[in-house]
């Protein structure tokens, strides 16, 4: 094993090492025949550099500067692109490893191949599903894969839901190139089925003709309904506590001052 370094050294928010064979630098015209070969040096490549969970689970998650319709001081802007941006929440040494988990990805596929994943991907793991759909499974079974997953969607109030309309227009974008598009108006259903019972009142049925319109409405309506809901819970909590306090005090006059005929 050649490395950058006699010295290996982990990664930390210091700097990044990165160790590689002596044929790094081959490419790789990937098809269904030498995926699985590929993927496995691949892991063991990234494993190496301890980077291997950037593309088996999701370390971080991006979303499409455009879709931010508020409280954008609640997210880095990529260096890299613009376009997209970072919860702030998410650790600049998760970024920078992520990146550079796509370049080794990248690195090792030939032109045709990048054009698979060009404008698609926007984090390790996201290429790495595109790249495995692509070489593993036919395109009907990838189609009833997605469709699958859209019927059990669901939104967690938790999660913000610019996270969550990202993965939705993920699924969505990944059928537009498997020439399946999912029309406007189906769109906005899987949306509302998607939503919790307390939050359908909000009507995405109004924008069904315009998935746009319906996307930017659902983002900038739910933050501020979360929020409102979080504030009065809240404010119940305090004034169940402040009730409960002059409870309290009641009764403890009422032992100190004995009732006497």
């Amino acid at each position: 094993m050649t490395t950058r370094n006699n010295k290996r050294n982990s990664n930390n928010n210091n700097g990044i090492s990165f160790n590689y064979s002596e044929n790094f630098n081959r490419v790789t015209k990937l098809n269904s025949a030498n995926y699985n070969s590929w993927r496995t040096n691949m892991l063991y490549l990234l494993d190496i550099n301890d980077l291997s969970e950037y593309v088996t689970g999701e370390k971080i998650k991006k979303v499409k500067k455009n879709k931010i319709l508020n409280n954008i001081e609640d997210y880095v802007i990529d260096k890299l692109d613009k376009s997209v941006v970072y919860h702030k929440t998410t650790d600049p040494n998760d970024i920078k490893n992520d990146n550079l988990t796509k370049w080794i990805i990248l690195n090792s596929l030939d032109e045709e191949t990048k054009r698979i994943i060009e404008n698609r991907g926007k984090t390790a793991r996201e290429i790495w599903i595109i790249l495995e759909n692509s070489f593993t499974k036919g395109k009907d079974q990838l189609k009833t894969e997605l469709k699958e997953k859209l019927n059990q969607i669901k939104y967690d109030p938790s999660i913000d839901i610019h996270i969550f309309l990202s993965y939705l227009e993920n699924i969505f974008d990944e059928l537009d190139y498997l020439d399946s598009p999912i029309p406007d108006d189906v769109r906005t259903g899987i949306l509302n089925r998607s939503l919790p019972e307390n939050l359908r009142f909000i009507n995405v049925f109004q924008f069904r003709d315009n998935w746009s319109d319906c996307h930017n409405y659902v983002a900038k309506v739910i933050p501020d309904i979360i929020y409102s809901n979080k504030k009065e819970n809240s404010n119940q909590l305090e004034n169940k506590e402040i009730l409960n306090l002059s409870t309290v005090n009641k009764i403890s006059k009422r032992k100190t001052y004995p009732y006497t005929k």
